[in-house]
Parts: structure tokens; sequence; C-alpha cells
């Protein structure tokens, strides 16, 4: 199973367990082409989380909350 199948069947999964599921949050080494499928076939959102520019270091991400 390649990369993009593996995340492809854990975004199938996750709906299938949280049917109420809207956005989910990902790191930006997903961003090619992965949010667009995830909304097409799973009908929710793939949000990127990008690392504050210039940072070449590991950096805490701003953790967001839906409501």
């Amino acid at each position: 199973m390649g990369i993009i199948d593996r995340d492809h069947f854990v975004f199938m999964k996750l709906k299938g367990f949280f049917r109420r599921l809207k956005v989910v949050f990902g790191d930006s080494v997903y961003g090619d082409g992965l949010p667009g499928w995830v909304k097409e076939k799973c009908g929710c959102i793939l949000q990127l989380v990008l690392r504050p520019v210039k940072v070449k270091t590991f950096v805490v991400l701003p953790q967001r909350w839906i409501g």
C-alpha cells in the first residue's frame, strides 16, 4: 500500500467512525492533492497547519478548536 493509498484509507475509516467530523487539521506535507480528495470523498475539510515563516527548527504550532 502506497502512502497516498494509506492516507485515503485512514480518512475513509475516520469518516466511518466519526460521522459528524467536519474539519481535520493536518501537517503541510499533505498539501499535494489530499485536501481536495478529502473534501470530495469524505465531505470534510483537511485544513493544513503551516509552520511560521523562516522557522527551521521544531516549533509547537498553536492548537485550534472548532466549536
